[in-house]
């Protein structure tokens, strides 16, 4: 007998591993077919919700059609959304298209997670965004770069001790997101802002003064001359190259006046004119 069960031994072994890995696969192949399931069924209640809830052209249009004809706006939106996968499938652009939505979804929820205080990893976001950027600049353009400098920007940029990355997220990036993604704005935050940036965004030569008036609310182009008070006034705080550089460009902005003039006063910050 014992020649016998010997070799029935081995096979009992194989066999109970081989049926709690069955069920052990079986079991979390569930649990990802029902979260697939749930995420679905989320994504779902979010189309419901932007199309009911939304504030955007597109939600707007779909309200007015559903207005006019009485039909319900989730048959215009399916409906388009039919329509824009046939031409896909028809044009040879389908490739160009889903290559630029795997760039676009990921860039949202960079500037989305960027924008988040409270998330944990913001600080390598923003090192890696801002190498990145500068990197793919810099291959664009090779012609713009000396190459004696490109390596001590890219030290710059790296390096912790210098928080390069942060203070180029501060005073150039997150002012324009805060402007055109939150749609809010922090007199605080623009005075830190890039002269240059703030003549390329507001200057004379690029932008009327009725953008700020359309822009800004009276409220907000007041409090951002308070701050440009207290940045002449606090000298200490800010270095006078940042403070008047950057108070001279505002001014020039807020008064209507010439770049031009906003150089002669950064040259000359003790004659800057009050408001």
């Amino acid at each position: 007998m014992s020649s016998s069960e010997a070799p029935n031994r081995p096979s009992s072994r194989k066999i109970r591993p081989s049926a709690s890995l069955a069920s052990y696969f079986s079991l979390h192949t569930a649990r990802e077919l029902s979260a697939l399931a749930e995420s679905d069924l989320n994504d779902f209640d979010r189309i419901e919700l932007w199309l009911f809830e939304g504030k955007s052209t597109a939600c707007k249009v779909l309200r007015e059609l559903q207005k006019c004809t009485g039909l319900s706006r989730r048959i215009f939106f399916y409906l388009a959304v039919g329509v824009f996968y046939m031409m896909l499938l028809s044009s040879n652009s389908m490739a160009a298209v889903a290559n630029f939505l795997s760039i676009i979804y990921p860039l949202f929820l960079t500037v989305k997670h960027l924008m988040d205080p409270e998330f944990e990893r913001g600080p390598q976001i923003v090192f890696w965004v801002i190498y990145a950027l500068y990197t793919q600049y810099a291959l664009a353009h090779p012609h713009k770069f000396v190459l004696a400098l490109e390596p001590a920007l890219f030290f710059y940029l790296w390096c912790p001790a210098t928080q390069g990355a942060k203070a180029l997220y501060t005073r150039m990036f997150a002012p324009l997101l805060e402007m055109f993604v939150q749609e809010k704005f922090s007199p605080d935050l623009w005075v830190q802002v890039f002269p240059w940036l703030a003549r390329i965004l507001y200057g004379a030569r690029m932008m009327e003064w009725s953008y700020l008036t359309r822009r800004f609310t009276p409220e907000q182009i007041v409090e951002l001359k308070k701050c440009l008070r207290r940045a002449k006034g606090s000298s200490s705080d800010l270095s006078s190259r940042c403070g008047s550089s950057t108070s001279s460009t505002a001014t020039a902005i807020l008064t209507k006046t010439p770049i031009e003039t906003s150089r002669r006063r950064r040259r000359c910050p003790k004659k800057q004119s009050d408001f």
